[in-house]
């Protein structure tokens, strides 16, 4: 699923570092820096931790007829997230000799998405120190080990995110939604009960949307 992805988004994003690097403008400087970037993320973090992680995916299956776990999940919106940055990577190759070329907008969602797989790329590795502190085949770390920094702090985020976000998810607005997100995450983050609550009394569709607000708050920690 993902050696063909990886393959063509860093060709891509060699094609556009080279390109972007002999311009003179400002958006050539940061097109330039976040596509070499996104090629590190991808070559130093993304794709090591998910052959590593993919190797291990059967073992925590909820049977052998159900091939569905957390690692699963998170493999899924990593994937998510890559194959929207080979699309726009696709784009601004295609386009970024135009005069109607948008640089600006597209500068800053290409900047976003690649902070947000960057944080992913967090995610994937605390995932794989995570492994260590569970029984093979749990994904719950044993409790004697929950008060590890490596096993506590990924959870912490994660249940930050899922309270902060479905609050936002009140609002009538996207934009009111995403804003509420951030605003709602420092009281979650400082009180445990009061997420514990939130996370409980309200459903929440945990899906890419939801990385964006991590990605902001993965800020706060490191």
């Amino acid at each position: 699923m993902f050696s063909t992805l990886f393959r063509d988004l860093r060709s891509l994003a060699v094609n556009n570092i080279e390109y972007f690097q002999h311009g003179n403008t400002n958006y050539h400087a940061r097109f330039h820096q976040t596509f070499s970037l996104l090629f590190e993320h991808l070559d130093r973090g993304i794709q090591p931790a998910i052959e590593e992680i993919s190797s291990k995916l059967s073992a925590y299956d909820l049977s052998p007829d159900i091939q569905a776990n957390g690692h699963r999940s998170l493999l899924k919106i990593v994937y998510k997230c890559c194959v929207h940055l080979l699309q726009l990577s696709r784009y601004i190759n295609s386009s970024r000799d135009s005069f109607f070329f948008r640089r600006s907008h597209t500068c800053k969602e290409l900047e976003s998405y690649v902070e947000t797989l960057g944080q992913l790329r967090a995610c994937l590795y605390y995932a794989q120190r995570l492994i260590a502190f569970c029984d093979e085949g749990n994904l719950i770390a044993d409790e004697d080990n929950l008060n590890n920094p490596v096993a506590d702090k990924p959870l912490n985020v994660v249940m930050v995110a899922m309270a902060s976000f479905s609050e936002g998810y009140q609002e009538s607005s996207h934009v009111l939604q995403f804003a509420s997100s951030i605003m709602n995450s420092g009281k979650y983050m400082m009180s445990p009960e009061l997420r514990a609550e939130q996370v409980s009394c309200v459903g929440v569709v945990f899906e890419f949307k939801v990385t964006l607000v991590i990605s902001l708050i993965f800020k706060s920690y490191y």
